[in-house]
């Protein structure tokens, strides 16, 4: 267990790592400890030793060491903006996964639920009327909607959007 007085203000820390907890609400041992400063996707953003970092990384990496390269710093407590150390564990993506999974947490977004969507669920029924109708190219779809011509493809294959069925080609 983390104790509180690792992160008093002692003469051994440096500036920037003094500057760091400042940033972060430090609660009891067993709480989340929230990131106050910038958020990217969700997760404390911090400048840090002149790089751009995840917050609950740079806790790790304060109280534990270096992460190894490839390894992922994750959260027991599912609190993406949490950077109390003995809620961060070190693993592979798989590791998170399976934590994932065994917490029953795992989502699969889809469509305009996905934060990353470029296309309404109107878009894709024209893609695949569009499509169907003979007039159009994948190219084309692809151009006409700024996505990948992949993508077009999958869409009508019903791999990508595949919940939504009305225009769906399913020969």
């Amino acid at each position: 267990m983390i104790h509180l007085f690792l992160f008093e203000m002692n003469p051994l820390m440096s500036k920037s790592e003094k500057r760091f907890w400042e940033r972060v609400d430090i609660r009891g041992p067993n709480d989340c400890w929230f990131w106050t400063k910038a958020l990217c996707h969700g997760y404390g953003s911090v400048r840090f030793e002149r790089r751009i970092c995840r917050a609950h990384r740079v806790a790790y990496e304060l109280t534990f060491g270096k992460i190894p390269g490839g390894l992922y710093c994750c959260h027991r407590c599912d609190n993406p903006i949490c950077c109390n150390p003995d809620h961060l564990f070190v693993g592979t993506q798989k590791d998170n996964i399976q934590d994932c999974s065994r917490k029953g947490r795992k989502h699969a977004f889809k469509g305009i639920d996905s934060p990353s969507h470029k296309l309404t669920e109107e878009d894709v029924l024209m893609i695949r009327s569009k499509y169907a109708l003979g007039k159009n190219t994948q190219r084309d779809l692809a151009n006409e909607f700024n996505i990948n011509q992949r993508t077009v493809g999958r869409i009508i294959n019903g791999e990508r959007w595949g919940h939504i069925k009305e225009g769906l080609n399913n020969d």
